[in-house]
């Protein structure tokens, strides 16, 4: 699995298009600047502990970094906050911005259903995003 899928690049659109639409210019440092992981970790870290977020996290972000490779200044912290979009992102235009989002998110989701499921994957996105709709993961 080196490229995100079709589908999951398409749902993972929905996502990133949903959550920058009330994202604004300058973002709190305090704030992970990649509200999709952010919002997704307190679950995760539930569901799999720190350290098996932090491996998901990690492990989404190499994957990226292969169609990506400006993603190289992003890391993930051992809390599994992300950090280094500042770099990353200060020589990008809004569509490549766009475009590494749906790319991160695309594998994130592609790696949660082959490790949790499509059923509880679905189950953790609508509970996030009641108000999308994931058709595509239905089993």
């Amino acid at each position: 699995m080196s490229r995100a899928t079709p589908k999951m690049r398409e749902l993972s659109q929905r996502l990133v298009a949903e959550e920058m639409k009330g994202e604004k210019s300058v973002v709190d440092e305090a704030v992970a600047p990649f509200f999709i992981y952010e919002k997704l970790r307190p679950h995760l870290s539930i569901l799999m502990g720190k350290m098996g977020t932090r491996a998901l996290f990690s492990r989404s972000l190499s994957l990226s970094r292969l169609e990506l490779p400006y993603l190289l200044s992003v890391t993930v912290s051992d809390e599994g906050l992300l950090a280094g979009f500042d770099t990353a992102e200060a020589s990008l235009s809004f569509q490549e911005i766009f475009e590494y989002r749906i790319v991160l998110v695309a594998h994130l989701i592609g790696l949660l259903v082959a490790f949790i499921g499509s059923n509880l994957t679905l189950r953790l996105l609508r509970e996030r995003w009641p108000e999308l709709t994931f058709k595509d993961l239905e089993p």
